[in-house]
């Protein structure tokens, strides 16, 4: 019997509900997400101690989806398109922004 894993990852996604953060206007959450500063930090926590993990895994049913939006900032769009082009288990889900966060899912 196989058993497919599966694991989700969002990475500065820009959803309408859902956020520790309160923001007045989408506008105002894709500014905070989406600040310089934050992307690198997240970035350095993404590469640094959450991909080598990924990277072990050998398992052919393993997925891995990285979850982010279309409008996400260069560089960070294109390095994660470069690591879902070289990683056979990561896929990469551009999901626009969406009111509720189960249906983005």
């Amino acid at each position: 019997m196989k058993v497919q894993m599966l694991g989700l990852c969002r990475f500065s996604y820009l959803g309408l509900r859902g956020f520790q953060v309160d923001h007045d206007s989408i506008d105002a959450r894709r500014a905070y997400l989406y600040d310089p500063d934050r992307l690198a930090r997240r970035w350095l926590w993404f590469t640094q101690v959450a991909l080598p993990g990924w990277l072990a895994q050998t398992d052919p049913d393993f997925t891995l989806v990285v979850m982010t939006g279309p409008d996400l900032p260069e560089p960070y769009l294109g390095r994660l398109q470069g690591l879902a082009a070289r990683i056979p288990q990561l896929r990469l889900e551009l999901v626009p922004p969406m009111e509720r966060h189960l249906p983005a899912c």
